[in-house]
């Protein structure tokens, strides 16, 4: 049995080899799957991992949405979010990376969506405020004119060079308004406001001396008159100091006008 071929030493040195070749292989197989499955798993631990990254992203923006959404309109608010949500959806379901990197992208645009709603509110109040600064500036302007109007006669009459003052200032006011910058206008506006109220102050204060000195006036020239009477009724008086009555009679009418 030793002489078969079966048996001899060059058959079992081959099958020795091909045992050994297959042994191999089978290892290497194995070497290979295991490679790969450890691959596999690191790159599902890798996606994984940015896309929880990419989800607390995408979180933190829609909670800032939310927290501060007084900062937009309603309906900007509604579209962010619906917006955000379906890009929750697509981060859970996404299996390539690629996938998470173009959502990624996405929440990027829906950042710069959210900053230009909050500046498009902001820019429309702030546009608001000043229109309705300006025209509460408009109207204290118009009450300016209105109590300079009222009291223009009076004004002419005893400060007519204060009134002209006056009446440059609010010029200049309104001047500044029609340049839209109530900032820049309002402290001009105020000292206007001032300088019209103490000057129409003074224009009382003097009209009223001029009232009493008129009151006087008017008292003393009563009694020239009641004394200018008793004179012409005196006929000794008009025959003696005709031309000195007629004197006082020509003093009466100067006083009149």
């Amino acid at each position: 049995m030793s002489g078969s071929p079966k048996y001899s030493r060059a058959e079992l040195d081959r099958q020795r080899q091909a045992k050994l070749e297959s042994d191999r292989r089978r290892k290497a197989e194995q070497e290979a799957r295991r490679r790969q499955e450890a691959e596999e798993r690191e790159r599902q631990r890798q996606l994984e991992a940015e896309r929880q990254r990419v989800a607390a992203q995408l979180q933190s923006l829609l909670t800032q949405i939310n927290q501060q959404s007084d900062l937009i309109y309603t309906g900007d608010r509604q579209g962010l979010e619906q917006k955000g949500q379906s890009l929750l959806q697509q981060i859970q379901t996404a299996i390539l990376p690629d996938k998470l990197s173009n959502l990624t992208t996405e929440i990027q645009q829906l950042q710069r969506v959210w900053e230009e709603a909050k500046h498009q509110k902001w820019h429309a109040e702030q546009k608001k405020l000043r229109q309705q600064e300006l025209d509460r500036q408009k109207l204290a302007l118009e009450d300016c004119d209105r109590r300079l109007a009222q009291r223009l006669a009076d004004a002419q009459k005893f400060d007519g060079s204060g009134l002209r003052f006056v009446q440059q200032s609010l010029a200049q006011v309104k001047d500044l308004i029609t340049q839209g910058h109530p900032d820049t206008m309002r402290p001009s506006l105020k000292d206007c406001q001032l300088a019209i109220a103490a000057y129409l102050d003074k224009v009382q204060a003097l009209k009223q001396t001029w009232l009493a000195e008129k009151a006087q006036a008017e008292q003393e020239l009563a009694q020239l008159q009641t004394a200018i009477a008793g004179l012409q009724a005196d006929p000794v008086v008009m025959l003696w100091q005709e031309a000195e009555v007629w004197a006082l009679i020509k003093v009466q009418q100067q006083a009149e006008k």
